[in-house]
């Protein structure tokens, strides 16, 4: 078995709250990795595209966050099923935990930590400096608060802390606000959106689920670290997952940089009983762009519904 892991498929619905606590209580995962949506990013960004450009919309992006609902229901159900179920696990989801995670804590339901978004904004950002300095990836370290919406819109539009290390020095200070701009827009052009970077996300979140799964105690780049909103540098091992951020910047700052991220990302707030409510622009795009409305709020026990609207609306 440690030679060779082995592979058993099991077909079934997630929906299925109790049979899935179920399989849960005779499997007893130490990890459990969702990959879960009712539809990927990649069916609905092209066509949002497409209907912005054909239609001579104003609106400069898709506003990811008004698909919150695909991406919500498959891990709402699973961690259902994970209280029911009595184990005790850890769940590494790569279903938009930027949002979904912050979400399902108001309901003391939040998976353990994401993946992707933040991680690949970062490794991207490695490789950029990599080439432009002309050194090794190896010798550079960097520290980032940043929300998923930096994936999405220029970075001069939204908010991030970085802080850059080569070889132990602290060299931030040496670029300024328009170059730190500029190479983490050539970082996102390396998983540019009308590209698949899905296999990019899966493999973070793999790498996530090996660093708990092997106690590794390491430093990552996670988003949703134990129900937050947004990325931070967090800290995985065995027990879960612990935000670790540098002395010059409070938990507080923080976390309003993810706020901002998360309005941009066109959710305004997540109220205490997990309730969405959607910026007046996400509504707008709704209205325009798929002709959905009604919408201004979304409640947990609405997503279902939301997101079958969604399918139906792209469709």
């Amino acid at each position: 078995y440690d030679k060779y892991p082995i592979i058993k498929p099991i077909q079934h619905d997630i929906a299925d709250v109790s049979k899935t606590a179920k399989i849960l209580r005779e499997i007893k995962p130490t990890v459990i990795f969702n990959a879960a949506t009712i539809f990927s990013s990649m069916f609905y960004k092209g066509i949002a595209k497409k209907i912005i450009k054909k239609r001579g919309l104003t609106f400069k992006a898709y506003i990811p966050g008004h698909t919150i609902a695909k991406d919500l229901v498959p891990i709402y159900k699973l961690m259902q099923a994970v209280k029911e179920s009595g184990i005790e696990t850890k769940v590494v989801n790569i279903a938009f935990p930027d949002h979904t995670h912050p979400i399902l804590a108001k309901v003391d339901l939040s998976p353990t930590v994401g993946g992707g978004n933040i991680d690949l904004i970062v490794s991207g950002m490695k490789r950029v400096l990599a080439n432009e300095v002309g050194i090794a990836s190896s010798r550079i370290n960097i520290t980032m608060v940043a929300h998923h919406a930096l994936t999405v819109w220029p970075p001069e539009e939204v908010p991030y802390f970085i802080k850059i290390i080569i070889d132990g020095a602290d060299i931030t200070e040496q670029f300024d606000k328009s170059q730190l701009d500029s190479l983490l827009f050539k970082a996102q052009r390396l998983q540019e959106n009308d590209v698949d970077n899905t296999p990019m996300a899966a493999a973070s979140g793999v790498r996530n689920v090996l660093a708990i799964l092997n106690d590794e105690g390491c430093v990552r780049h996670c988003p949703g670290p134990n129900g937050l909103l947004g990325g931070y540098p967090t800290y995985l091992d065995s027990e879960g997952a612990k935000v670790v951020l540098p002395g010059e910047l409070s938990m507080e700052k923080a976390t309003e940089i993810n706020i901002a991220g998360m309005r941009r990302d066109g959710i305004e707030r997540i109220e205490n009983d997990g309730t969405v409510i959607f910026t007046r622009e996400c509504i707008a795009f709704m209205e325009e762009v798929l002709n959905l409305h009604g919408w201004e709020k979304m409640k947990l026990e609405e997503a279902e519904l939301m997101a079958k609207e969604l399918l139906n609306a792209y469709t």
